[in-house]
């Protein structure tokens, strides 16, 4: 349809008339594209790459195996770190909650010197 309206009554181009059959290939890729039936290459796939959420520091890790020699438990040292670190007070039913947390693990090193036989003297908070 389109060669009829370009070409008038010549017809389509022939084997020798390059040029025309060019600058129609052109028209078809142009026409395409305005249509949008020719996204851009480079916009076709995308991939991106996020940062991990949170990659542990050495410091991190040395404090986790520090918690786990001394038995401290996660929620443990949640609450210690926000009685140390935090601009708002423990409230206080966390200070209770913290106070049995560190006697439970106080009486659970105690039940194990006396099981192994060894005189350790209680740790510091």
């Amino acid at each position: 349809m389109f060669e009829r309206e370009f070409f008038g009554s010549r017809g389509p181009p022939s084997d020798r008339d390059t040029a025309s059959a060019a600058l129609l290939v052109k028209i078809y890729e142009r026409r395409a594209t305005l249509l949008g039936l020719n996204p851009p290459l480079g916009h076709a796939v995308q991939i991106v790459q996020h940062e991990p959420a949170h990659a542990l520091t050495s410091t991190d890790r040395i404090r986790i195996a520090i918690d786990n020699v001394k038995g401290i438990t996660a929620r443990e040292r949640e609450l210690a770190d926000k009685k140390d670190y935090s601009d708002e007070p423990l409230l206080p039913e966390e200070q209770i909650e913290l106070d049995q947390l560190r006697q439970a693990r106080e009486v659970k090193r105690l039940q194990k010197s006396r099981d192994t036989g060894e005189d350790t003297p209680p740790h510091r908070y």
